[in-house]
Protein backbone atom coordinates (compact mmCIF):
# COMPACT_ATOMS: atom_id res chain seq x y z
CA UNK A 1 0.00 0.00 0.00
CA UNK A 2 1.21 3.45 -0.64
CA UNK A 3 1.78 5.41 2.63
CA UNK A 4 1.41 8.64 1.32
CA UNK A 5 -2.33 10.75 0.89
CA UNK A 6 -3.45 10.82 -2.96
CA UNK A 7 -5.79 13.42 -3.70
CA UNK A 8 -6.72 15.17 -6.98
CA UNK A 9 -6.02 19.11 -6.83
CA UNK A 10 -8.14 20.70 -9.49
CA UNK A 11 -6.08 23.45 -9.56
CA UNK A 12 -2.52 21.43 -9.90
CA UNK A 13 -4.33 18.80 -12.66
CA UNK A 14 -6.69 20.43 -14.09
CA UNK A 15 -9.28 19.45 -16.29
CA UNK A 16 -8.55 20.83 -19.07
CA UNK A 17 -4.79 19.58 -18.75
CA UNK A 18 -6.26 16.16 -18.85
CA UNK A 19 -8.57 16.86 -21.46
CA UNK A 20 -5.82 18.37 -23.80
CA UNK A 21 -4.12 14.69 -23.29
CA UNK A 22 -6.92 12.83 -24.24
CA UNK A 23 -7.88 14.65 -27.24
CA UNK A 24 -3.96 14.41 -28.02
CA UNK A 25 -3.79 10.64 -27.44
CA UNK A 26 -6.88 10.15 -29.21
CA UNK A 27 -5.38 11.81 -32.34
CA UNK A 28 -2.53 9.77 -32.17
CA UNK A 29 -4.79 7.08 -32.10
CA UNK A 30 -7.07 8.10 -35.06
CA UNK A 31 -3.64 8.63 -36.89
CA UNK A 32 -2.72 4.62 -35.95
CA UNK A 33 -6.14 3.24 -37.39
CA UNK A 34 -6.91 2.99 -33.59
CA UNK A 35 -10.66 2.46 -32.47
CA UNK A 36 -9.46 2.28 -28.84
CA UNK A 37 -6.55 2.14 -26.59
CA UNK A 38 -5.98 0.15 -23.50
CA UNK A 39 -3.72 0.81 -20.39
CA UNK A 40 -2.89 -1.62 -17.73
CA UNK A 41 -2.30 0.12 -14.09
CA UNK A 42 -0.93 -1.42 -10.87
CA UNK A 43 1.08 -0.42 -7.52
CA UNK A 44 4.38 -0.33 -9.95
CA UNK A 45 2.96 0.36 -12.95
CA UNK A 46 1.33 3.36 -12.02
CA UNK A 47 2.65 5.87 -14.85
CA UNK A 48 0.44 5.80 -17.88
CA UNK A 49 -3.10 6.29 -16.36
CA UNK A 50 -1.81 8.41 -13.63
CA UNK A 51 -0.35 10.31 -16.50
CA UNK A 52 -4.09 10.15 -18.25
CA UNK A 53 -6.47 10.39 -15.34
CA UNK A 54 -4.33 11.61 -12.21
CA UNK A 55 -5.01 8.27 -10.24
CA UNK A 56 -2.16 6.47 -8.93
CA UNK A 57 -3.59 2.96 -7.48
CA UNK A 58 -3.06 1.76 -3.52
CA UNK A 59 -3.06 -1.76 -4.62
CA UNK A 60 -4.97 -4.00 -6.45
CA UNK A 61 -4.66 -3.66 -10.81
CA UNK A 62 -7.20 -1.99 -12.88
CA UNK A 63 -7.18 -1.05 -16.95
CA UNK A 64 -8.25 2.49 -18.52
CA UNK A 65 -10.28 2.04 -21.54
CA UNK A 66 -10.22 4.96 -23.94
CA UNK A 67 -12.54 4.40 -27.09
CA UNK A 68 -11.60 7.24 -30.13
CA UNK A 69 -15.11 8.83 -29.01
CA UNK A 70 -17.34 8.93 -25.97
CA UNK A 71 -16.55 8.59 -22.44
CA UNK A 72 -13.29 6.79 -21.14
CA UNK A 73 -13.85 3.69 -18.74
CA UNK A 74 -11.68 3.08 -15.70
CA UNK A 75 -12.30 -0.96 -14.70
CA UNK A 76 -10.64 -1.77 -11.54
CA UNK A 77 -10.80 -5.21 -8.99
CA UNK A 78 -11.00 -2.58 -5.97
CA UNK A 79 -13.82 -3.27 -4.13
CA UNK A 80 -16.82 -1.05 -4.80
CA UNK A 81 -16.35 0.59 -1.33
CA UNK A 82 -13.98 2.18 -2.79
CA UNK A 83 -16.02 3.73 -5.95
CA UNK A 84 -16.90 7.12 -4.25
CA UNK A 85 -13.48 7.75 -3.28
CA UNK A 86 -12.10 7.12 -6.43
CA UNK A 87 -13.92 9.01 -8.30
CA UNK A 88 -12.46 11.90 -6.01
CA UNK A 89 -9.59 11.17 -7.05
CA UNK A 90 -9.96 9.91 -10.85
CA UNK A 91 -11.94 12.82 -12.83
CA UNK A 92 -11.55 11.05 -15.95
CA UNK A 93 -14.04 8.50 -17.13
CA UNK A 94 -16.85 6.50 -16.07
CA UNK A 95 -15.94 4.00 -12.95
CA UNK A 96 -16.23 0.32 -12.91
CA UNK A 97 -15.74 -1.87 -9.60
CA UNK A 98 -15.30 -5.37 -10.51
CA UNK A 99 -13.45 -8.69 -9.80
CA UNK A 100 -12.64 -9.19 -13.84
CA UNK A 101 -12.00 -5.98 -15.57
CA UNK A 102 -11.17 -7.79 -18.91
CA UNK A 103 -14.64 -9.23 -18.89
CA UNK A 104 -16.65 -5.78 -18.21
CA UNK A 105 -14.28 -3.82 -21.13
CA UNK A 106 -15.34 -7.00 -22.94
CA UNK A 107 -18.57 -6.86 -22.35
CA UNK A 108 -18.99 -3.06 -23.65
CA UNK A 109 -17.14 -4.26 -26.58
CA UNK A 110 -19.58 -6.63 -27.61
CA UNK A 111 -21.96 -4.27 -27.47
CA UNK A 112 -19.91 -2.01 -29.87
CA UNK A 113 -19.40 -3.63 -32.38
CA UNK A 114 -18.17 -0.42 -34.47
CA UNK A 115 -14.62 -0.57 -31.95
CA UNK A 116 -12.62 -3.65 -33.39
CA UNK A 117 -8.83 -2.48 -33.05
CA UNK A 118 -7.54 -1.96 -29.80
CA UNK A 119 -4.37 -0.77 -28.96
CA UNK A 120 -2.75 -2.20 -25.73
CA UNK A 121 0.12 -0.23 -23.98
CA UNK A 122 2.67 -3.18 -23.27
CA UNK A 123 0.91 -5.41 -23.92
CA UNK A 124 3.50 -8.41 -23.67
CA UNK A 125 3.27 -7.02 -19.88
CA UNK A 126 -0.75 -7.01 -19.39
CA UNK A 127 -1.50 -10.29 -17.23
CA UNK A 128 -2.57 -13.01 -18.72
CA UNK A 129 -6.26 -13.28 -16.71
CA UNK A 130 -7.18 -9.67 -18.04
CA UNK A 131 -5.90 -10.50 -21.17
CA UNK A 132 -7.70 -14.04 -21.51
CA UNK A 133 -10.97 -12.56 -20.62
CA UNK A 134 -11.25 -9.99 -22.99
CA UNK A 135 -10.19 -12.44 -26.10
CA UNK A 136 -12.59 -14.68 -24.28
CA UNK A 137 -15.56 -12.23 -23.79
CA UNK A 138 -15.06 -10.42 -26.94
CA UNK A 139 -12.91 -12.79 -29.55
CA UNK A 140 -13.77 -10.50 -32.47
CA UNK A 141 -11.70 -7.53 -31.71
CA UNK A 142 -8.06 -7.23 -32.58
CA UNK A 143 -5.90 -6.49 -30.12
CA UNK A 144 -2.48 -5.01 -31.24
CA UNK A 145 1.00 -3.20 -29.53
CA UNK A 146 0.24 1.11 -29.16
CA UNK A 147 3.29 0.67 -26.80
CA UNK A 148 5.30 2.78 -29.67
CA UNK A 149 2.32 4.93 -30.36
CA UNK A 150 1.83 5.47 -26.71
CA UNK A 151 5.54 6.14 -25.94
CA UNK A 152 5.61 8.65 -28.53
CA UNK A 153 2.48 10.65 -27.29
CA UNK A 154 4.26 10.71 -23.67
CA UNK A 155 7.60 12.15 -24.49
CA UNK A 156 6.82 15.51 -24.48
CA UNK A 157 6.84 17.17 -20.74
CA UNK A 158 3.26 19.54 -20.77
CA UNK A 159 3.29 22.83 -18.06
CA UNK A 160 1.37 20.82 -16.07
CA UNK A 161 3.58 17.72 -15.38
CA UNK A 162 6.41 20.20 -15.59
CA UNK A 163 5.17 22.16 -12.56
CA UNK A 164 4.70 18.57 -10.61
CA UNK A 165 8.51 17.43 -11.69
CA UNK A 166 10.21 20.89 -10.52
CA UNK A 167 8.05 20.02 -7.14
CA UNK A 168 9.55 16.33 -6.58
CA UNK A 169 12.95 17.84 -7.72
CA UNK A 170 12.13 20.74 -4.72
CA UNK A 171 11.40 17.49 -2.21
CA UNK A 172 13.91 15.41 -3.53
CA UNK A 173 17.00 18.36 -3.18
CA UNK A 174 15.95 19.56 0.22
CA UNK A 175 15.33 15.88 1.68
CA UNK A 176 19.05 15.46 0.74
CA UNK A 177 19.77 18.72 1.66
CA UNK A 178 19.06 17.77 5.15
CA UNK A 179 21.45 15.08 5.66
CA UNK A 180 24.16 15.98 7.79
CA UNK A 181 27.48 13.77 7.17
CA UNK A 182 28.74 14.80 10.12
CA UNK A 183 25.98 13.89 12.67
CA UNK A 184 24.67 10.99 11.01
CA UNK A 185 26.81 7.84 11.75
CA UNK A 186 24.30 5.38 10.51
CA UNK A 187 22.42 4.90 7.58
CA UNK A 188 18.80 4.48 9.47
CA UNK A 189 19.22 8.30 10.67
CA UNK A 190 20.06 9.32 6.84
CA UNK A 191 17.16 7.80 4.89
CA UNK A 192 14.85 8.28 7.70
CA UNK A 193 15.23 11.80 7.23
CA UNK A 194 15.68 12.23 3.63
CA UNK A 195 11.90 10.49 3.75
CA UNK A 196 10.73 12.70 6.37
CA UNK A 197 11.20 15.50 4.47
CA UNK A 198 9.18 13.59 1.28
CA UNK A 199 6.77 13.38 3.10
CA UNK A 200 5.71 16.22 5.04
CA UNK A 201 6.40 18.35 1.92
CA UNK A 202 3.39 16.00 0.30
CA UNK A 203 5.24 13.41 -1.49
CA UNK A 204 2.33 10.28 -2.24
CA UNK A 205 5.65 7.75 -2.18
CA UNK A 206 9.75 8.55 -1.21
CA UNK A 207 12.13 5.36 -1.96
CA UNK A 208 15.64 6.08 -0.32
CA UNK A 209 18.56 4.05 -1.35
CA UNK A 210 21.74 4.65 -0.19
CA UNK A 211 25.51 3.01 -0.44
CA UNK A 212 26.72 2.92 3.11
CA UNK A 213 30.42 3.07 1.75
CA UNK A 214 31.42 4.20 -1.36
CA UNK A 215 35.15 3.82 -0.91
CA UNK A 216 34.35 0.13 -0.91
CA UNK A 217 31.01 -0.24 -3.31
CA UNK A 218 29.01 1.98 -5.38
CA UNK A 219 25.86 0.07 -5.50
CA UNK A 220 22.90 1.69 -3.88
CA UNK A 221 20.44 -0.74 -1.88
CA UNK A 222 17.29 -0.12 0.49
CA UNK A 223 18.98 -0.51 3.44
CA UNK A 224 17.85 1.39 7.04
CA UNK A 225 19.01 0.81 10.48
CA UNK A 226 22.29 0.82 12.23
CA UNK A 227 24.24 0.11 9.21
CA UNK A 228 27.24 2.18 9.71
CA UNK A 229 28.01 4.89 7.12
CA UNK A 230 31.74 5.04 5.60
CA UNK A 231 34.15 7.87 5.28
CA UNK A 232 32.04 8.74 1.84
CA UNK A 233 28.47 7.59 1.51
CA UNK A 234 25.66 8.15 -1.65
CA UNK A 235 21.81 8.43 -1.39
CA UNK A 236 19.00 8.32 -3.81
CA UNK A 237 15.48 9.86 -3.08
CA UNK A 238 12.84 8.46 -5.35
CA UNK A 239 10.05 10.80 -4.84
CA UNK A 240 6.51 10.66 -6.13
CA UNK A 241 4.10 13.72 -6.11
CA UNK A 242 0.76 13.90 -7.72
CA UNK A 243 1.52 10.57 -9.74
CA UNK A 244 5.05 12.61 -11.42
CA UNK A 245 8.20 10.57 -10.31
CA UNK A 246 11.97 11.92 -10.25
CA UNK A 247 14.95 10.84 -8.66
CA UNK A 248 18.21 12.65 -7.28
CA UNK A 249 21.12 11.28 -5.76
CA UNK A 250 23.75 13.09 -4.07
CA UNK A 251 26.92 11.78 -2.55
CA UNK A 252 28.44 13.19 1.09
CA UNK A 253 31.76 12.91 3.74
CA UNK A 254 32.35 14.05 7.01
CA UNK A 255 35.73 14.98 5.82
CA UNK A 256 36.25 18.36 4.35
CA UNK A 257 38.46 17.42 1.91
CA UNK A 258 36.78 14.85 0.80
CA UNK A 259 33.34 16.68 0.77
CA UNK A 260 35.41 19.19 -1.11
CA UNK A 261 36.22 16.64 -4.32
CA UNK A 262 32.51 15.59 -3.86
CA UNK A 263 31.25 19.24 -4.28
CA UNK A 264 33.84 19.82 -7.39
CA UNK A 265 32.53 16.44 -9.05
CA UNK A 266 28.83 17.91 -8.71
CA UNK A 267 29.95 20.77 -10.08
CA UNK A 268 31.34 19.14 -13.22
CA UNK A 269 28.05 16.97 -13.33
CA UNK A 270 25.65 19.81 -13.32
CA UNK A 271 27.77 21.14 -15.90
CA UNK A 272 28.11 18.47 -18.34
CA UNK A 273 24.15 18.16 -18.07
CA UNK A 274 23.70 21.73 -18.45
CA UNK A 275 25.85 21.92 -22.08
CA UNK A 276 24.86 18.39 -23.45
CA UNK A 277 24.39 18.74 -27.47
CA UNK A 278 21.37 17.61 -27.58
CA UNK A 279 21.17 16.71 -31.07
CA UNK A 280 23.44 13.60 -30.10
CA UNK A 281 22.31 10.67 -27.65
CA UNK A 282 22.60 11.39 -23.93
CA UNK A 283 24.45 8.17 -22.98
CA UNK A 284 27.53 8.48 -25.11
CA UNK A 285 28.38 11.77 -24.29
CA UNK A 286 28.45 11.20 -20.70
CA UNK A 287 30.34 8.32 -20.41
CA UNK A 288 32.76 9.61 -22.80
CA UNK A 289 32.81 13.09 -20.71
CA UNK A 290 33.28 11.15 -17.10
CA UNK A 291 36.34 9.03 -18.91
CA UNK A 292 38.03 11.88 -19.54
CA UNK A 293 37.13 13.29 -16.08
CA UNK A 294 39.37 10.54 -15.04
CA UNK A 295 36.72 8.50 -13.70
CA UNK A 296 36.96 4.57 -13.96
CA UNK A 297 34.01 1.79 -12.86
CA UNK A 298 32.34 4.39 -14.77
CA UNK A 299 28.22 2.76 -14.37
CA UNK A 300 25.64 5.01 -16.32
CA UNK A 301 21.81 5.23 -16.38
CA UNK A 302 19.55 6.97 -18.53
CA UNK A 303 15.76 6.74 -17.49
CA UNK A 304 12.76 8.05 -18.90
CA UNK A 305 8.81 7.75 -18.69
CA UNK A 306 7.23 6.04 -22.03
CA UNK A 307 5.14 3.42 -20.78
CA UNK A 308 3.05 2.41 -17.42
CA UNK A 309 6.65 2.57 -15.58
CA UNK A 310 7.25 5.72 -13.73
CA UNK A 311 11.16 5.79 -14.68
CA UNK A 312 12.52 2.80 -16.99
CA UNK A 313 16.02 2.82 -18.51
CA UNK A 314 16.15 4.03 -22.18
CA UNK A 315 16.39 1.09 -24.73
CA UNK A 316 18.85 3.29 -26.53
CA UNK A 317 20.84 6.08 -24.99
CA UNK A 318 23.01 6.33 -27.90
CA UNK A 319 19.87 7.49 -29.70
CA UNK A 320 19.35 11.71 -29.87
CA UNK A 321 16.84 12.67 -26.74
CA UNK A 322 13.49 13.34 -27.64
CA UNK A 323 12.50 17.19 -27.13
CA UNK A 324 10.79 18.20 -24.38
CA UNK A 325 11.18 14.67 -23.09
CA UNK A 326 12.04 14.39 -19.19
CA UNK A 327 15.50 11.95 -18.56
CA UNK A 328 17.08 10.88 -15.66
CA UNK A 329 21.27 10.91 -15.84
CA UNK A 330 22.04 8.35 -13.05
CA UNK A 331 26.35 8.28 -12.71
CA UNK A 332 28.40 6.63 -10.91
CA UNK A 333 32.53 6.36 -10.89
CA UNK A 334 35.33 6.15 -8.99
CA UNK A 335 38.26 9.29 -9.53
CA UNK A 336 41.45 8.81 -8.18
CA UNK A 337 40.40 6.67 -5.52
CA UNK A 338 37.06 8.93 -4.52
CA UNK A 339 33.61 7.18 -4.84
CA UNK A 340 31.20 9.07 -6.00
CA UNK A 341 27.17 8.69 -7.12
CA UNK A 342 24.89 11.40 -8.55
CA UNK A 343 21.72 11.59 -10.10
CA UNK A 344 19.86 14.58 -11.47
CA UNK A 345 16.51 15.16 -14.13
CA UNK A 346 16.96 17.19 -16.89
CA UNK A 347 14.16 18.22 -19.29
CA UNK A 348 15.66 17.98 -23.31
CA UNK A 349 15.39 21.32 -25.34
CA UNK A 350 14.59 23.13 -21.95
CA UNK A 351 16.80 23.59 -18.36
CA UNK A 352 17.30 20.98 -15.75
CA UNK A 353 13.92 20.82 -13.63
CA UNK A 354 13.83 24.32 -11.37
CA UNK A 355 12.79 24.46 -8.22
CA UNK A 356 12.13 28.70 -9.27
CA UNK A 357 8.69 26.72 -10.93
CA UNK A 358 7.40 25.76 -7.77
CA UNK A 359 4.51 28.07 -6.57
CA UNK A 360 2.91 28.49 -3.60
CA UNK A 361 4.21 25.73 -1.60
CA UNK A 362 6.81 25.30 1.13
Amino acid sequence: MRRGLIVWDAEEITSSALDARLERLRTAMAGQGLDAIILYTNFVRPAAVAYMSSFSPYWADAILFIPLSGEPIFSTSMSTRMNRWIKTVNPVGDIVNTRRPGVHVGEWLKKNTHVSAIGVVEIDGLPAGIYNDLVATAPDVELVDATALFSEFRGHVDATEHALLSYCNALAERGLAAVDPEGMTDAGAAVGRVEQVARLGGAEEAYVALAPDTGADLRLARVSGAVPLGRTFAIRASVAYKGAWLRRTRSFSADAAMSARIADIDHWFSGLLADLDTTRGIGPQIADAAAARGGSDITLLVESCSGTYPLQPVADPAQPPREGALYVISLAMRVDGLGWVGAAPLIQGNPLVDQALVKGRS
